[in-house]
């Protein structure tokens, strides 16, 4: 979700609710909400407006959304690291066309061995 579609919901909810969101209650709905495309809020929006009689949690507008918190960041992070696997490779050809220096070999090995051990934290 874009920021700006993130201020625009959060205000219309905070309205509609009367509730005074503090600058940690937005952040933290933020955090929830940053993954959700674009597209999938306004229909969240119309379903908390017809079920919820109270500002719903962060974790709620991801499901009203239509997603599982945990594997909507799964996703995004999977779709992360295959963007760094991507500029890694596309760095890895460009190098083929002139020799490395030490320095940027061990860089791109830590590179992978960070990337290696940080998906198997999460695993």
């Amino acid at each position: 979700m874009t920021h700006e579609k993130f201020v625009g919901t959060m205000n219309l909810l905070s309205d509609t609710f009367g509730r005074q969101l503090t600058e940690g209650a937005l952040e933290g709905y933020w955090l929830a909400l940053r993954y959700v495309p674009d597209d999938a809020m306004p229909a969240a929006i119309v379903q908390v407006m017809g079920s919820c009689k109270f500002m719903p949690a962060p974790a709620q507008l991801v499901e009203f959304a239509g997603y599982n918190p945990a594997k909507l960041r799964k996703a995004e992070e999977d779709r992360r690291m295959a963007e760094h696997t991507g500029r890694l490779i596309s760095d890895t050809r460009e190098a083929k066309s002139r020799r490395m220096t030490p320095e940027e070999m061990e860089q791109m090995r830590k590179d992978i061995r960070n990337l290696a051990k940080s998906k198997a934290v999460e695993e």
